[in-house]
């Protein structure tokens, strides 16, 4: 059974003749990649009863192209009303390397001039031959990671006439990394069954990053020809964080004689050795460590922290591909409260000191050991040699102590010079030194005599002289206050003889001929004038009449003052005021006011009546 059939025809050009070429492709041969092809051309009356024959001469010549192939010759003779072959044959065509191809043909025809020949004729067509299957597609391929084996699907339409069918992954499609392996030359789908080490190859090849490009190919061999396929994915590295393993221990002797063990720190008084153990995985290397204990941080994978003050230490590891773990290791914590040391002292005048000692301290455990504190003292004249040290009972209180301190027959002329310290099983912490003087009951020379204690006196004192009290003359300070106590009486004795309103002021007489005055006015702001300019242009307000008779000379004191607005009220000169009326005023603002609002101003003032 023919796979298809094409059919040209063309009359001649005396319109007596009928030329037709006939192409059938019968079948294609997939290892070869050809088609085979059949034709014929044949000659039939367009009009009967126009037939030749010629025995020598040539009358009718023509000429077939089938795909470039060429064939030629003569019609002798026609019987003018049947359809005869004048030739045929058959071609084999090869398809170009995709397995498509398209073919050409074409005929030609020409006579001698005779009524009863058929003249000239040409045609030409093309035929599309039936499409070869060359090579598989690959159709899909999955993202990845290095644990999965991945699945492609792809389509054969060659089936098993292919030479080969294979399929592979390539890192950046030099080479087949993980090598070709055959797939079904009629299947549909493969899965890569990856093995340890072509997984460690995958591995390898990312070892800076998470992921990575890799190509999937579909490689088909058919006729000598290959064919490659691909599509690019992406291989991710999953489930690669680093081990991790990491110790942190006390190795300091002293506190280890105290703790009785190395996971047991007491807080700031260690030393923790601290190390990591990590390893890389799938290829990987570790490029980074930090160990953290509070504030301090080790960028290595050992170290030591000394004195440390929190009993947590953080492990941490980054791999070449960022990939990092941490862990915390957490040690016992001994709180130890520092040991302080406070010394407070006196020495009296008959020669004896008396202190007092107090501070911080543990007051626990370590582990294997109790703590335990002694307070000591020692004591010294100035300039000299220190006495041994002394204990002295202690009174513990929680993490708090006290002990008192008393030292007796010393002498009053020297000063001297005492100084505590306080022990526990970690640490000696010594007090400030104090210089302690005892100072005599009393002392005298030519020009004074000094008591040095309080003095009481249970009789009367009398003295020909002045008496001075520290910076205070006492006959003249008792002078002062008579005055006051006179004044005070006067004042006692006054009384308000008259008092009243007029023209706004309210006024007062008194009878000790003092006379007062007071009263109020508001003044509207329009403008402002230069700050400083001798007031120009600033708020005037004019001269106001006192009550009449209420002062009997003009040497009146007189206060004046307006709201927190305006700050500064000036007057135009002292000199102005005068028993009868105020002086004229002016109001000066702060140099940033722009205050336009009333302003009231409150005036005082105070003379003599009689």
């Amino acid at each position: 059974m023919s796979l298809q059939t094409k059919t040209i025809s063309a009359n001649g050009s005396n319109g007596y003749h009928t030329f037709t070429l006939t192409l059938t492709e019968n079948s294609t041969n997939i290892n070869d990649n050809t088609s085979s092809i059949s034709w014929s051309f044949t000659l039939s009356p367009a009009k009967t009863g126009y037939d030749w024959y010629y025995s020598s001469t040539v009358p009718v010549t023509y000429s077939i192209n089938i795909n470039g192939a060429t064939y030629s010759g003569n019609i002798m003779s026609y019987d003018g009303k049947s359809t005869v072959t004048i030739r045929s044959g058959s071609n084999t065509i090869s398809h170009n390397s995709d397995g498509s191809m398209s073919i050409s043909y074409s005929f030609s025809v020409s006579s001698k001039s005779a009524y009863y020949l058929p003249g000239s004729a040409y045609i030409s067509g093309s035929m599309d031959l039936t499409n070869i299957p060359r090579q598989a597609t690959l159709t899909a391929a999955p993202n990845f990671n290095d644990e999965e084996n991945p699945t492609i699907t792809y389509s054969n339409s060659a089936g098993n006439s292919v030479t080969s069918l294979q399929a592979c992954i390539s890192l950046d499609s030099s080479k087949d990394d993980i090598a070709y392996r055959d797939i079904s030359k009629t299947g549909t789908s493969y899965t890569f069954e990856l093995t340890d080490a072509e997984r460690n190859v995958l591995r390898n090849a990312c070892t800076t990053s998470k992921s990575r490009n890799v190509i999937f190919y579909v490689k088909t061999v058919i006729g000598g020809n290959t064919y490659y396929s691909t599509l690019t994915k992406t291989m991710s590295i999953v489930n690669a964080n680093p081990t991790l393993g990491a110790t942190a221990k006390d190795i300091n002797s002293t506190s280890l004689s105290l703790t009785g063990n190395e996971s047991k720190i007491i807080k700031g008084y260690n030393t923790v050795a601290v190390n990591i153990k990590a390893t890389a995985l799938k290829g990987a290397t570790i490029s980074s460590y930090k160990i953290t204990n509070g504030n301090n941080t080790i960028n290595s994978f050992s170290g030591q922290f000394t004195n440390a003050e929190s009993a947590s230490f953080e492990f941490t590891a980054t791999d070449s591909r960022g990939n990092t773990v941490t862990k915390t290791v957490t040690l016992n914590l001994v709180d130890y409260i520092t040991l302080t040391t406070n010394l407070i002292a006196e020495m009296t005048v008959d020669g004896v000191i008396t202190a007092t000692v107090k501070g911080n301290y543990f007051n626990s455990s370590f582990g294997s050991v109790n703590n335990t504190l002694t307070i000591q003292y020692r004591y010294k004249v100035l300039d000299g040699n220190y006495s041994s040290w002394t204990n002295t009972t202690v009174t513990k209180s929680g993490n708090t102590y006290s002990a008192n301190i008393s030292i007796t027959g010393l002498n009053y002329k020297y000063k001297y010079v005492l100084q505590a310290r306080a022990i526990d099983k970690l640490n000696t912490k010594n007090s400030n030194e104090l210089t302690l003087a005892c100072l005599p009951v009393y002392d005298w020379s030519e020009e004074d005599f000094n008591f040095n204690v309080p003095v009481n006196v249970n009789g009367n004192i009398s003295m020909t002289g002045g008496l001075t009290v520290g910076d205070i003359n006492v006959k003249e300070e008792i002078n002062t206050i008579n005055g006051k106590i006179n004044t005070i009486n006067n004042n006692l004795n006054d009384s308000v003889i008259e008092q009243g309103v007029i023209n706004g002021w309210t006024y007062r007489k008194w009878k000790s001929g003092i006379s007062e005055c007071w009263g109020t006015t508001i003044v509207t702001i329009t403008s402002w004038g230069a700050w400083g300019s001798v007031y120009e242009g600033s708020p005037r307000i004019e001269a106001i009449d006192f009550p009449p008779s209420l002062f009997i000379s003009d040497n009146v004191s007189w206060q004046v003052t307006a709201n927190s607005y305006v700050g500064i009220v000036a007057v135009e000169s002292a000199s102005l005021i005068t028993k009868d009326k105020t002086p004229i005023m002016f109001l000066l603002r702060p140099n940033a006011s722009s205050l336009t609002d009333p302003i009231r101003v409150s005036m005082e003032a105070k003379g003599r009546w009689k």
